[in-house]
Parts: structure tokens; sequence; C-alpha cells
């Protein structure tokens, strides 16, 4: 009984034995190598902790960057895919041909923008969309988009406002000037530079106050009539003048108020000299 019992025994150790290298066993470690759980503000860098910051991101719902990133692109889209309205049926049409050309370009396959950054790029030119205005988003130019992601990289600065300065500060170079000129800008009409017009109707858009008529599609009938006078005070429109053929429509201020404000009066008056002035002008340089 004694010899059946042991051998029993060995046939056990034998067998486990056997077992053992089947199932190699692995040296416990002293924390987890791989550990999945809810993000943490530290784990965002530059524009994607601004975006995380902004948006109120619900990082304790990502696992990874790649979660992250998803999130973002889903709320780009959404901001794309809304219908923001506005005062015309023009208007309406005219934001979402722009619109169009800024989605074409952040989703080209070989576009090496994150998300994040298109999040924040699309809220930053749709924030001001209202439905009772016809108030424009800014004209897409990828050369202008590349310089503002380079400027705001790594900083907290808002990407609409720089954008903004960029595309202006394009414009007046692309007219021999920079942001500290002050001088009379004129930009021509259809009728006298045909080849240019639609140029010449994006400037009109960019230098024009945000009061004016023509920040919106307005821009290309008025340009269509006449020539458009603007003066700049070290580079920041203060005066718009419009004209219909040789004669002066109307002459705007800064506040669109159809008050000319009285530091420019003089500036104005010496400029004006020798046009036509309509009954609107006139009205406008009595007041």
């Amino acid at each position: 009984m004694k010899i059946i019992t042991t051998l029993l025994q060995q046939n056990n150790f034998l067998n486990t034995q056997a077992e053992n290298k089947k199932y190699p066993k692995t040296n416990p470690l002293k924390f987890d190598a791989v550990a999945f759980g809810a993000m943490k503000k530290r784990q965002f860098t530059g524009l994607d902790f601004i975006c995380v910051e902004k948006f109120k991101a619900p990082i304790e719902k990502f696992n990874t960057h790649k979660d992250f990133q998803t999130w973002a692109g889903e709320k780009f889209k959404t901001l794309f895919m809304k219908d923001y309205g506005g005062k015309t049926k023009r208007g309406r049409v005219h934001r979402k041909v722009i619109l169009r050309d800024w989605y074409k370009y952040l989703t080209e396959k070989d576009n090496d923008i994150p998300n994040s950054q298109k999040y924040l790029i699309m809220f930053g030119i749709t924030k001001d969309l209202k439905e009772n205005s016809d108030l424009l988003p800014p004209i897409f130019k990828k050369e202008v988009l590349i310089k503002t992601l380079e400027d705001v990289k790594d900083t907290d600065a808002d990407i609409s406002k720089i954008y903004y300065k960029n595309l202006r500060n394009s414009t007046l170079s692309g007219l021999g000037i920079n942001s500290n000129t002050t001088k009379w800008v004129i930009l021509p009409s259809q009728k006298h530079d045909s080849k240019n017009f639609a140029l010449n109707v994006a400037r009109l858009k960019i230098l024009s106050q945000n009061s004016w008529c023509t920040k919106t599609y307005k821009a290309e009938p008025y340009l269509a009539n006449g020539d458009f006078h603007i003066y700049l005070d070290k580079g920041v429109t203060k005066i718009g003048i419009c004209f219909e053929d040789n004669t002066i429509k109307e002459i705007q201020g800064r506040k669109n108020d159809w008050k000319i404000p009285e530091e420019y009066a003089e500036n104005v008056l010496e400029h004006i000299k020798g046009y036509k002035l309509s009954d609107k002008a006139k009205l406008e340089l009595d007041t």
C-alpha cells in the first residue's frame, strides 16, 4: 500500500512539472505595464490643450489621444453641417460657399492638420455668424491659414483673431502697403479693372468694417457700380467712400451711422474735391 501511495505522489509531481513547462510562470510586475483609464489634462499640450480647455472636452472618457482626436473630428463636422441661416437668401448662399471652401481644404486626404485644430478653426470662423445678419466667414486663403497655425502654436491665442489679422496684412501687402500705412486706398470698379474684379471684391470685404454692408456679399454689387475709396490710419480702416460711376454715393465712418468722424472731416473734404456728390453724400457732409 505504501509503495502505491509513493508511486501516485511521484506521478502527480511529474504531471505538475509538465504543466509548468507547458504554461511557464512570469514574474509578477511591481506595477501595471499597460494601464487604461481616463486621460489627464497634463497629457495635452499646445493647441490640443487649448481645445480641451475651450470646449470642456470630456477627457474622462478618453483612453488615448486617438479617442480625443476622434471626438474633435465629430465636433468639427457638426459645426460645418450646422445651418447658420442669414438675413437674406443671398447671404445664406454666400456663407455656405465660403464654408465649403474651408471644409474642402481641411478634409483633404493629404492634410495633416489634427482634428483638434480643425475644430478650433471652424469654431473661430463661424462663432460670429448670426441668423439676423449677413456677415460672412473670412475668405479662405491657404497660405494665411498656415501662417496663422504657426503663429498660435503652443499659445492660448485666438485662432480666428490671428487669422483675420494675417488675412488683413496679406491684403495690405498685396496692395503694396503695410499695417503702419496711413493713406487713401482706391479699389477700382469692375469697369475700371475687370481682370481683377474678384480680387478687388475680396479686398473690399476684408478691409471693410464689420458694420459696413460691404463686409458681406454686397461688396460685389457695390464694386460693380463704381470705385470704392478707403482711408487707412496706420493700417486701420476709418472711412469708406462709395462711388456710382463718377459720383460719390455715400460716405461712412467706422460706425456706419451716416456721420463722418470729426477728426477725419478735413481729410475727407480734401479728398473729395472735384467729385460730384449725391444727395445722400451731401446730407452726410452737412451732418
